[in-house]
């Protein structure tokens, strides 16, 4: 550990340090720094939530603005150690290879400020105000304007959107409906390309497509982000996988991914990335159906909801050649009048021709995700 590369890190990016009253004694030490710090490190990275906590205080106050997002309720302002908890829980569930890496500790009179990267390689220092040895006040910086690297993967539109869908879970699931006429012969093909195999489902929500599919014979792994959703499935007697597609272990190889009314929150170079993920998360013959909404550009809604959701429009064209890109050949696309608006429904084979010429998977912890072809990289 290096402090006085932490000294003067921290001093250009995210320290301010303020006088504490309260009647807060200032000579009271901290404890050793180096001690805490591996301590802290050893249980962040070891996923082991009551080692961590045993470091802060009841009444603790812990501030980041990944939390506003994540908890949107709490403003970004977690009080309390239960809150924190859940908080942590969270991180870790949406974010499974959480590691840190220590450069250096900041020590003041009752101050410790932890400078570390993420699994990302994400630049955060955390301020840490103590009282005895027990943390009271603690803050989370992030070096530049995002808090995102390594604990809300992904922009700030789908991870406010993913937010939205914890909040207002039950709102989402008294306005779902089992799958109309339209979708059930979308799954239905979908089932009929896949034939008696292995299916990934992303963002099963409700959960009626994975009911559907299991009634042709076909095994569903059921997944979402939603911690929500996967309650209510997992009290319904399923199976149900926490899964972010955009950084979790898809696993594999399976027969088929199926992402109905998903992937329409993801941004254009995000679709892409996800898309090449799910390429080889499937057979050479596997097959992947997904919809999104047809349009142009990108907007923000509160149907539905009352919450802010985010949606990316495409046009046939445009995903044609997203498609070919990342590994997977058309079957059909068929254009479908909604009840509010037009669809795209995809139903796509993995292309044996193009399996050798897939960009290599680098992609992180993070929401960015980068795949290196001949030279060259793109990121989302």
């Amino acid at each position: 550990m290096r402090v006085a590369r932490a000294v003067v890190w921290c001093r250009l990016h995210c320290l301010v340090v303020r006088p504490r009253g309260g009647g807060h004694d200032p000579a009271v030490v901290t404890p050793d720094p180096e001690a805490f710090a591996a301590a802290w490190l050893a249980a962040f990275n070891a996923h082991d939530l009551e080692a961590v906590l045993a470091h802060f205080a009841d009444d603790v106050v812990f501030t980041t603005p990944v939390a506003a997002r994540a908890l949107p309720e709490t403003g970004g302002v977690v009080r309390g150690k239960d809150a924190l908890r859940r908080y942590w829980t969270l991180a870790l569930e949406r974010v499974p290879d959480l590691r840190f890496e220590i450069d250096g500790v900041y020590a003041g009179i009752d101050t410790l400020v932890l400078n570390y990267r993420n699994q990302a390689g994400g630049q955060v220092c955390e301020v840490l105000t103590f009282d005895g040895d027990l943390v009271r006040e603690g803050h989370a910086t992030y070096l530049g304007a995002s808090a995102q690297p390594g604990h809300g993967p992904g922009s700030r539109e789908e991870d406010l959107t993913l937010a939205s869908y914890e909040s207002a879970a039950e709102r989402y699931l008294e306005t779902s409906s089992p799958p109309g006429a339209a979708m059930v012969q979308y799954l239905d093909r979908f089932a009929g390309l896949v034939g008696a195999g292995h299916v990934l489902e992303l963002g099963s929500g409700p959960g009626w497509d994975a009911l559907h599919l299991e009634a042709q014979a076909l095994q569903v792994t059921r997944s979402d982000a939603t911690p929500a959703f996967l309650t209510r499935l997992r009290a319904a007697g399923h199976d149900a996988r926490l899964l972010d597609m955009r950084t979790g272990d898809l696993g594999g190889p399976y027969d088929g991914v199926l992402a109905n009314a998903v992937l329409l929150h993801l941004d254009r170079p995000q679709l892409e990335t996800v898309l090449l993920r799910a390429r080889r998360a499937v057979t050479d013959e596997g097959t992947l159906g997904f919809t999104v909404k047809e349009g142009d550009g990108a907007a923000w809604t509160t149907a539905k909801l009352d919450q802010p959701r985010h949606f990316t429009y495409w046009r046939e064209a445009a995903l044609r050649d997203v498609l070919t890109r990342a590994g997977w050949s058309v079957h059909r696309l068929d254009h479908i009048v909604g009840r509010h608006e037009p669809w795209l429904y995809v139903l796509a084979r993995a292309s044996a021709a193009a399996a050798d010429n897939l960009p290599v998977d680098v992609s992180t912890g993070s929401g960015t995700s980068r795949f290196r072809h001949a030279g060259c990289e793109t990121r989302s």
